[in-house]
C-alpha cells in the first residue's frame, strides 16, 4: 500500500510543480499578448491553478496517510519536521492564490499579476526545498 500511495504523491507532486512552471510561461505570454488573448490565457491560468490546488490537496492527504502507516509523525526522520515548515508555506501561499483568483472571477477583474508573481516564486522555492530535504529525510 506504501508504494502505491508513494507513487501517486509523486505524481501529484508533478502536477502540482508542472502547473506552477506552465502558469509561470502563461504568464509571461500574456504580458505581451493582446487584451483578448490574455484573458483567453488568464483563464487557461486559472484553470491550471485549480488542477495544481487539487494535486496539492492530494499531497497532503496521500503524505498524511503514508506518514501514519509509517508510524506518525514521531516515528518521521528529523529533516521531516523542517520540510513541513516549507509544505506549509507551499500551502499558504497557494491557498492565498486561490482566494485571490476566486475574488478575481467574482468581480471581473484579473487578480494583481505582480502578487500573484511573487506567490508562485515563494510556493516554487519552498516546494523545491521540500522536495529536496524529503529526498534527504528518506534516502
Amino acid at each position: 500500500m506504501i508504494k502505491i500511495l508513494l507513487a501517486i504523491h509523486l505524481f501529484s507532486f508533478a502536477v502540482a510543480a508542472g502547473g506552477g512552471v506552465a502558469n509561470m510561461l502563461a504568464a509571461r505570454s500574456a504580458r505581451g499578448a493582446a487584451a483578448e488573448a490574455a484573458r483567453a490565457i488568464g483563464g487557461v491560468q486559472a484553470k491550471i491553478g485549480r488542477l495544481s490546488f487539487i494535486a496539492l490537496l492530494m499531497l497532503w492527504l496521500t503524505g498524511v496517510w503514508m506518514v501514519l502507516q509509517l508510524g506518525g509523525f514521531a516515528a518521521m526522520p528529523a529533516l521531516f519536521s523542517t520540510k513541513m515548515v516549507f509544505v506549509l508555506i507551499v500551502t499558504l501561499a497557494a491557498l492565498y492564490a486561490q482566494f485571490l483568483g476566486q475574488r478575481a472571477a467574482k468581480s471581473g477583474t484579473p487578480p494583481n499579476g505582480a502578487t500573484m508573481a511573487r506567490l508562485g516564486m515563494v510556493s516554487g522555492i519552498s516546494a523545491l526545498c521540500a522536495m529536496v530535504l524529503a529526498v534527504w529525510a528518506f534516502n
